[in-house]
């Protein structure tokens, strides 16, 4: 296992990120491989759809992460 796949493991089992999230993440770490290694060969407009129609799971990402710092605060 990678070790950033390792840490959204240790994310999701400690409490901060979902399961769902968790997975997210992994599909975006995913897409940036293929951006990053086949850039050449990657069509614009399939780059344009997947940033946009997802980038709510950006913010998903960060309100998780932030709910959990809150907790942590008030605890």
């Amino acid at each position: 296992m990678a070790a950033d796949e390792d840490l959204f493991e240790k994310l999701a089992s400690s409490g901060v990120l979902s399961r769902e999230v968790v997975e997210r993440a992994k599909r975006m770490k995913g897409f940036r491989n293929i951006l990053v290694r086949r850039y050449g060969y990657v069509d614009d407009r399939i780059v344009y759809e997947m940033v946009t129609g997802h980038l709510n799971d950006f913010d998903t990402f960060r309100k998780e992460v932030l709910n959990v710092l809150a907790e942590e605060r008030r605890g």
